[in-house]
């Protein structure tokens, strides 16, 4: 009963500790928050591009698609795109909206 308990413990333990990958996509991800910005815009050079439900497990396809997602939004708004720079994804969880940058 001992080791049961100290397996117990161990895994809590190692649960809270490693909430995201190294990639900081959380373990809990329900999906992808995609906003442009152009600071030639600005101060109305934010946008809410939109949102990618995906998984955890399904997150290189969410990234993927989020980042076309991005791309074709930024085209239609006439967003600068040349930079690389004009969008943000953010990770979704149940808890928050944004948990993580991954871009």
């Amino acid at each position: 009963m001992k080791y049961f308990r100290l397996l117990i413990l161990l895994a809590a333990v190692e649960v809270g500790c490693s909430k995201h990958d190294p990639d900081y996509i959380p373990y809990g991800l329900k999906g992808l928050n995609v906003y442009l910005f152009d600071e030639k815009k600005a101060p109305n050079g934010d946008y809410f591009a939109g949102y990618i439900e995906c998984s955890y497990l399904k997150r290189e396809e969410g990234l993927s698609n989020a980042r076309a997602l991005a791309y074709r939004e930024a085209q239609r708004l006439h967003f600068e795109t040349l930079n690389g720079r004009y969008y943000i994804i953010c990770t979704a969880t149940s808890e928050s909206s944004c948990v993580t940058k991954v871009r």
